[in-house]
């Protein structure tokens, strides 16, 4: 690893080694399929029971399937970003694509769990005009903090003033305080740049904001809440951050693996919501990410936020 950080330089390098453990764990439940197995007859038990008529998830054959070997139901169909195919099968992918967020927001709120990997290679329009959900094998599962951090945050940009300052002790709590010191603000100072952040990406159409963009300015704050400044990569200040890595691995070993876990549910989380921005821009351009705002408002209805986490 330090090699590979002599030899690229870069401020990120030193976020590797949680990234390389992530992927360990993913590739772990990967290689065992009846792990999918069990991820599929679950999100198809949800589906019926909260009625999305429209998602199609394929039905696994348990007894044509093992460790090694997992048997499903066929979907015949078009991946969901090629316009002129979806197109050619006359269906509008609009209020496919909304019914597919609006499952994301479901599954994630109430029980801290999503689709992984909702690339396109994985979502296609059916010839019978639903969208079909596949692949299976990458679920995301939030621990308490980082789903009372997602709680949190749709709360905030539903209209819950008292929730940016949840979001923003969040952050600060888990990057600690020198995130204030980075921005040169603190309390409710610190609060509004929070909100000036996450807020845009929430509420204003998908094709005026960016959620990568959003993440990157994350990044950068804490980069610099940490020491490493955008423009002084220097060797010793990443080699330095590589041997706190290590620490902190080891401190999450000891607590029974809640920062590992943090981190994949983290990422996992932004992902796909990188993918929704994607389709978004795509077929509902001019709506915001939360514009199903009735429904999520139900979901986050009697949700305790102090219970949601700690």
């Amino acid at each position: 690893m330090e090699i590979l950080v002599r030899l690229t330089g870069d401020q990120l390098a030193g976020s590797t080694l949680q990234l390389l453990d992530g992927f360990r764990i993913q590739i772990g439940e990967e290689m065992d399929l009846r792990n999918e197995a069990r991820s599929m007859v679950h999100f198809r038990r949800l589906q019926n029971e909260f009625g999305l008529a429209m998602i199609a998830v394929p039905e696994p054959y348990p007894e044509f399937s093992g460790r090694n070997v997992l048997t499903m139901e066929w979907f015949d169909g078009v991946p969901i970003d090629d316009v002129a195919q979806v197109a050619d099968l006359g269906f509008d992918p609009t209020p496919l694509v909304q019914a597919v967020m609006r499952a994301f927001f479901l599954t994630t709120v109430r029980w801290g769990a999503f689709h992984g990997d909702v690339h396109a290679g994985n979502m296609m329009m059916l010839r019978d005009g639903r969208i079909g959900v596949i692949d299976w094998g990458i679920v995301g599962r939030l621990d308490p903090l980082t789903h009372r951090f997602f709680l949190s945050v749709l709360s905030a940009a539903m209209g819950n003033e008292e929730a940016w300052a949840d979001v923003t002790g969040y952050i600060t709590r888990t990057y600690g305080p020198a995130i204030g010191e980075a921005v040169g603000l603190s309390g409710d100072e610190l609060t509004g740049f929070v909100r000036s952040i996450f807020e845009p990406a929430l509420t204003r159409p998908f094709g005026e904001v960016s959620v990568a963009g959003l993440m990157q300015a994350v990044q950068l704050q804490v980069a610099k809440a940490q020491g490493i400044e955008a423009h002084s990569r220097t060797v010793r200040a990443i080699l330095h951050r590589l041997r706190s890595q290590r620490r902190l691995r080891r401190m999450a070993d000891a607590s029974g693996g809640l920062m590992s876990d943090f981190d994949r549910g983290t990422f996992l989380l932004a992902k796909q919501l990188m993918y929704f921005e994607r389709y978004g821009r795509l077929f509902v351009s001019e709506l915001p990410i939360l514009n199903d705002r009735e429904f999520i408002g139900q979901l986050l209805d009697g949700v305790d936020l102090s219970s949601s986490g700690d």
